[in-house]
């Protein structure tokens, strides 16, 4: 043990010292280990690409006659892919590159100062190499572009260490390196206030890339037969030697060792590629580091003339340790494979031409005290037949061997590690330009390398130059392969319309990497466009294993199974609802549950969503708005037209608009709702899609007329179905003429099968209907032919249908035909006989057209309101209750289809409350939007006199001409006359 501790012996100041040092390398080398495991994760991380993709999610059946109308509306669906990002070049790695260089550089200038003569002189021209591959001419201090600042920093540097030297020899090793150090910091502080460079320095790090580089690579020689003096010790370490056959033991060894150093260096020079697990490079560098910190003490009898092991040369190893694994991190962890390359090469050559070398020696001067079984390893320095140096001068010659059997291709590599560093530095300044003219000498030095091409991959596809961005990917793949150059590859064939080359990138890449949970899902979603969804499924479900990418894999997988109305447990649905807080994935669950109406109760939370809203916000907010439809409450239409309203949210103002207002028409708001859609009735590319909804509404509220209007507009805009939607709007407005046009003119053009069966109801003669077996057809009859029936046929026809859905259908028809009519006394008769046909199956049915013909008696003051409707009676009786009031008020304005409630409201104004603009104003809110209610137009009219706007009145008089019998108009005509006279004899009375 006391071997391994060796410093214990060491006095207090040196112990110090060096256990700092080797606390410094540990830790580097942690770091080191650390940055192998991230891999690619240390400078390239994913960019998740959102895109919202709509599918139509039903909003409400509407029933018109036997035709059924479904109003459906978008719902938005998230896919997301992953696209690898640009390198994540950041100075702050390079930073402390730079200062752990500059700090070891200070350690090795204080061990110089202790160097003989001769020695020292060749370190001060190592040193002066150092300063000059800083390249400080770059830096630009005080605008020189000469080597006048580097000649500056040398008589900085050498006179102090030629003092030291030479004047101060006895000076403490701790004061020399504080000497140094202010030196350093003085160089520092001028570079940082005088150069005119942006980033003096990120240049520094990338230009001083020569010295490093080197003394890492000497370094590695140094250490390069470590491992076979390990295997030499654990040989002849032991205290009891007897019968262990050593020297086979210690061959054999050495010779497996030494066979997977050649596999391995096959494997590079692609000479072979075996299915084995070869043995990792730098692996083997790390475990030579770690032996050689004995191993180099040991080797004291060899260099102790230059200077002691004790404490200089221990202070020596571990600097250079030091440099070559913060040399050899800093280019993993921005991901510069070539210069990896070069010391990979270089571990490979050293470790196989000097261990081989070492193996040679060690038998050709101590094959027989091996054979022995003797502690050889404590002589391993103190050659007797072939020289140490002979034999690393031997390992050198092999090594050069390697490296021209290479073609040169280390040293290539370390120019295109050097090319794609500076192309950081550009990149990191936003000069794209100079950045990609670097790449590019990268890619042509160092073949196929990762770094470069992947970074004009890059820098192709954010200029949309996809051919060249494909080109690059491509040999981004070859040699180095990750999953991000996959991945970019098959997103730009993707974008370049190359769809089958995209997959089979991606399943390259899946080959490579199964366990990538972005490979999959992003090859799930090409799949998908295929409708090959059961594969889409697969690939999906396997990526979303791994806890990272479940979130976003998951949130496709919804979106494939919402499309396809895959059956989910609910409880399953409302455990991953509630359980994710990822946005994508909520949004698409929604969806899901509105699709197949199994509502979700969600709720919106304020820290979700900005006051401007994200594509994220806003999918979720509509989809959680569209949720509501089912009971909306007054706040949640509240949150969703707040979001409506909000300026910068202007992208998305028009479809929040829209659900806001579907939102008031499921709370019975249909002025809101109606007002709502007539603001978006105009816009350009969806013009034919809001008159068909707002058609619907239309249809829905017994307003077939306001229907046509809706439709004729629809199909003007050529929007799908429309003139359907017409022929059945003029059926219902009982335009038979214009109606039966249309149906004929569907029915040669484009066969459409129900036009055959609507124009027998429409144009058979009536004795066919009477005695026709189809119920369906008297039921039509009874509905759209009215006026063509006297009474006695009607009774005829309604007593003869016989399915009890035709004759509550047909009765209701006819009630309701005859209550616009005024017929009150048989509209109350074949209620009453309804009541009798039956009373329990359409109970609501049948009360809903109670309470019709009762509240349109009432407004036209046929009956009380006290006959049907107490508290309603109440209300009216307490003009002067804020409550009744605001009941009059929302029943006015709330729903202008349901005219009985808009008069009586007016009337509650006008009469109880005597406020005649407030009685007015409802009467006219509800013919702006309902236009074609004959009761309305009439009471505008007249309240238009009374409140002294006669040609208000005159000009909707005209209008009410179309809607009237002759003689009906010529009675309210005559009415209208009387209340301008009225009116005028009350405002200028005779003097």
């Amino acid at each position: 043990m006391s071997e391994l501790i060796f410093w214990k012996s060491w006095s207090s100041s040196e112990r110090k010292i060096y256990l700092a040092l080797l606390f410094a390398f540990l830790t580097i080398l942690s770091f080191y280990t650390f940055s192998v495991i991230r891999g690619d994760d240390n400078a390239l991380n994913w960019n998740i690409t959102s895109t919202a993709e709509t599918i139509e999610v039903p909003v409400m059946k509407v029933q018109a006659g036997l035709f059924e109308f479904e109003l459906n509306a978008d719902n938005y669906l998230i896919n997301q892919y992953y696209q690898g990002s640009a390198h994540d070049i950041t100075t702050t790695s390079g930073y402390i590159f730079l200062i752990i260089f500059s700090l070891a550089l200070v350690v090795l200038l204080a061990i110089s100062t202790y160097l003989k003569r001769f020695w020292y002189l060749v370190a001060t021209g190592l040193v002066s190499f150092i300063f000059v591959n800083f390249r400080l001419e770059q830096l630009e201090i005080f605008g020189w572009i000469d080597n006048t600042f580097l000649i500056i920093v040398l008589c900085l540097i050498l006179p102090v260490s030629y003092y030291i030297h030479a004047f101060k020899y006895e000076l403490e090793f701790v004061s020399r390196l504080i000497l140094f150090t202010i030196a350093i910091a003085i160089i520092a502080v001028f570079i940082a206030l005088f150069s005119q460079n942006q980033n003096p320095f990120y240049f520094l790090v990338h230009y001083n890339y020569t010295a490093p580089v080197v003394i890492s690579i000497l370094f590695i020689f140094l250490v390069s037969h470590e491992i076979i003096f390990l295997i030499l010790y654990l040989i002849s370490g032991s205290v009891n030697h007897q019968g262990k056959n050593n020297l086979f033991h210690f061959i054999a060894l050495s010779s497996i060792y030494l066979l997977n150093l050649g596999l391995v260096y096959l494997k590079n020079a692609y000479v072979i590629d075996w299915d084995l697990i070869y043995v990792n490079a730098f692996l083997l560098l790390v475990m030579s580091t770690i032996i050689g910190i004995l191993g180099f003490k040991q080797r004291e009898i060899r260099y102790e003339h230059i200077l002691p092991f004790q404490p200089l040369g221990g202070y020596f190893f571990l600097t250079l340790g030091i440099i070559c694994f913060t040399t050899i991190s800093y280019h993993t962890i921005t991901l510069n494979d070539p210069v990896l390359e070069t010391f990979e090469d270089a571990i490979v050559f050293s470790h196989i031409g000097f261990g081989v070398m070492f193996l040679l020696y060690l038998l050709s001067n101590f094959i027989n005290l091996i054979n022995k079984n003797l502690s050889v390893y404590k002589i391993a320095f103190k050659e007797d037949n072939m020289p140490y140096f002979s034999a690393n001068l031997a390992g050198l010659v092999v090594v050069a061997a390697f490296y021209y059997l290479s073609n040169q291709a280390a040293l290539q590599q370390g120019f295109a590690g050097y090319y794609n560093g500076l192309g950081s530095v550009y990149y990191h300044e936003g000069n794209n330009f100079l950045a990609e003219e670097y790449y590019k000498r990268g890619a042509i030095f160092g073949f196929n390398n990762h770094r470069s091409n992947y970074s004009i991959g890059e820098l192709s596809y954010q200029q949309n130059d996809l051919d060249k961005a494909i080109s690059s990917f491509k040999k981004a793949t070859q040699k180095n392969p990750t999953e991000f150059a996959y991945i970019n590859l098959a997103n730009a064939q993707r974008t370049n319309f190359l769809f089958f080359d995209a997959l089979f990138t991606l399943k390259e890449g899946a080959r490579k990497f199964p366990e990538s949970s972005e490979i999959m899902n992003n090859l799930g979603l090409l799949y998908k466009r295929t409708n090959l969804l059961d594969s889409a499924v697969y690939y999906m479900e396997a990526g979303a294993n791994n806890s990272w990418g479940n979130k976003t894999n998951t949130t496709n997988i919804v979106d494939i199974l919402t499309r396809n109305r895959v059956n989910l447990p609910y409880d399953s649905l409302r455990e991953i609802f509630d359980s994710s807080d990822h946005l994508p994935l909520k949004t698409n669950l929604l969806a899901y549950s509105n699709n197949t109406t199994r509502w979700l109760d969600a709720q919106i939370n304020s820290n979700q969503l900005d006051s401007i809203l994200d594509l994220h916000q806003f999918t979720y907010l509509y989809n959680w708005g569209f949720s509501k439809l089912n009971n909306p409450s007054e706040k949640d239409v509240s949150i969703i037209s707040q979001y409506a309203t909000t300026q910068n949210n202007a992208l998305y103002s028009r479809q929040l608009t829209y659900l806001s207002a579907l939102m008031s028409y499921k709370r019975n708001d249909l002025t809101t709702s109606l007002r709502s859609l007539g603001q978006l009735q105009n816009a350009a590319d969806k013009k034919g899609y809001y008159n068909h909804v707002l058609g619907i509404i239309a249809l829905d509220q017994n307003a077939p007329q306001l229907a046509v209007d809706f439709f004729t507009q629809a199909v003007e805009e050529d929007y799908p179905g429309a003139v359907v939607n017409l022929a059945i709007s003029l059926t219902e407005a009982g335009k038979k003429a214009e109606a039966i046009g249309v149906w004929n003119e569907l029915l040669i053009k484009d066969s459409v099968e129900v036009a055959n069966d609507i124009m027998v109801a429409l144009t058979a003669p009536i004795s066919t209907v009477i005695n026709s077996d189809s119920d369906a057809l008297k039921y039509q009859a009874i509905k759209y032919r009215s006026e063509d029936l006297d009474q006695v046929v009607r009774e005829s026809v309604l007593s003869s249908i016989n399915d009890p859905s035709f004759q509550m259908g047909a009765y209701s028809a006819n009630i309701k035909r005859q209550t616009e009519r005024g017929n009150y006394g048989e509209a109350k008769k074949h209620l009453d006989r309804l009541v009798q046909i039956d009373s329990s199956t359409y109970k609501n049915i049948i009360d809903e057209l109670q309470r019709d013909l009762n509240m349109t008696m009432a407004a036209d003051k046929l009956i009380t309101l006290e006959d049907f409707d107490t508290e309603l009676a109440e209300f009216w009786s307490a003009s002067e209750d804020r409550v009744a009031r605001d009941h009059f008020r929302t029943n006015g304005f709330q729903n202008p289809f349901n005219e009985s409630d808009v008069l009586i409201a007016s009337r509650f104004f006008k009469e109880q409350v005597k406020d005649l603009d407030l009685a007015y104003n409802i009467i006219l809110n509800a013919i702006e939007i309902n236009p074609y209610a004959v009761r309305l137009l009439k009471e505008y009219i007249l309240q238009s006199i009374e409140i002294g706007q006669s040609n208000y009145g005159k000009n909707e008089l005209e209008k009410l001409r179309e809607f009237l019998p002759e003689n009906e108009f010529k009675d309210f005509q005559q009415q209208v006359n009387k209340a301008i006279q009225d009116f005028e004899s009350f405002s200028f009375p005779a003097s």
